[in-house]
């Protein structure tokens, strides 16, 4: 017998019903909990998030198993959170701290998911396999400028290419340096290019980002030999990644960053955003869409628009304007 399929709204109302469930079962299992056994309030560090329960690090860097008061938003690593201890070793967590930022993504549900908080660069990794897209770069470079988070692209794998191919996709890549973007080459498996990351990674809170298989897990398991992350093939059929990194997972680095490792994905749907937000996501745009005769310009058939001219002099890159154009009209399925 087939499997019965069921619609989008019927999975969602499927998601809700279960999610009212479970929120039901936490609260009576917290009310449960003598307040009395509890130690003071303190702060701590989300390191792991794990669905209804977290890894919190305190002041010591000692991790506590905790859970989450009800009225406690999802958290994910890199928040900052007031928690108390139990006495079982782990705790329950009682408030979060005001985040700087959170990058986030939206579903298939079309519900904000939340990836990381308080970051302060986005780490767009990218490779040879699975097939390169600057479409999916894009979107990444979108959420961090809408952010106002730095955003470093690596091409993973150079070790894989040689001469001509490395040279063409290289090529490909140039389009963003010319932006302004810092593009690394380096190959996890032999470490080539890992002294410009290291010192990239420095005083600062990063997160991995990319499609699964182009080897997030393994660059940052090069970079902490003595971590025990999983690390994932490639399909031989599809050469498509597996999902090895289930949870977004935050580490400490020797020279005192911090990163953090999501779990790779098949498609970055950005949040809605409107014209202008999407507009100020692609940077080079900015010194010339003050100049298009029309203020709506959508820079596709209207006369006299400064960001097409600007691309027919060379200032621009054609592949950049399709990819906002692919995206403004992602925006407006969003809507309908």
């Amino acid at each position: 017998m087939t499997k019965r399929r069921i619609s989008k709204q019927q999975a969602g109302r499927i998601q809700a019903l279960h999610e009212k469930r479970r929120s039901r079962a936490k609260q009576q299992k917290e009310n449960s909990m003598d307040e009395s056994s509890l130690g003071p309030e303190q702060h701590g560090l989300v390191t792991t998030h794990y669905g209804a329960s977290v890894d919190i690090e305190n002041d010591a860097k000692v991790l506590h198993h905790c859970r989450l008061r009800q009225n406690i938003p999802v958290l994910v690593p890199g928040d900052e959170v007031i928690w108390q201890p139990s006495q079982d070793g782990g705790g329950i967590v009682t408030a979060l701290e005001p985040r700087r930022s959170v990058l986030s993504r939206r579903d298939f549900f079309g519900n904000i998911k939340p990836i990381a908080a308080n970051l302060d660069q986005v780490i767009v990794t990218t490779a040879c396999v699975p097939a390169f897209s600057e479409i999916f770069i894009d979107r990444y470079l979108v959420a961090a400028e809408s952010l106002n988070l730095e955003a470093i692209i690596l091409l993973n794998k150079i070790d894989l290419l040689e001469g001509l191919q490395l040279e063409m996709l290289q090529n490909r890549l140039e389009i963003y340096n010319d932006i302004g973007y810092k593009v690394l080459g380096l190959s996890a498996k032999s470490h080539q290019g890992f002294a410009r990351l290291i010192e990239a990674l420095a005083d600062k809170t990063s997160v991995f980002v990319g499609q699964s298989g182009v080897g997030k897990s393994s660059l940052v398991k090069a970079i902490l030999p003595a971590e025990n992350i999983n690390i994932g093939h490639l399909s031989e059929k599809h050469k498509l990644g597996r999902h090895t990194t289930s949870s977004t997972k935050l580490y400490h680095l020797p020279n005192c960053g911090r990163v953090i490792d999501s779990p790779g994905v098949r498609e970055f749907d950005l949040w809605r955003m409107t014209h202008a937000e999407l507009s100020y996501g692609f940077p080079e745009f900015r010194a010339y869409q003050s100049q298009c005769k029309f203020r709506n310009c959508k820079h596709l058939f209207e006369p006299e628009c400064a960001i097409k001219q600007a691309v027919a002099d060379g200032h621009i890159s054609e592949t950049r304007l399709d990819s906002f154009h692919s995206l403004n009209l992602d925006m407006g399925a969003q809507a309908t």
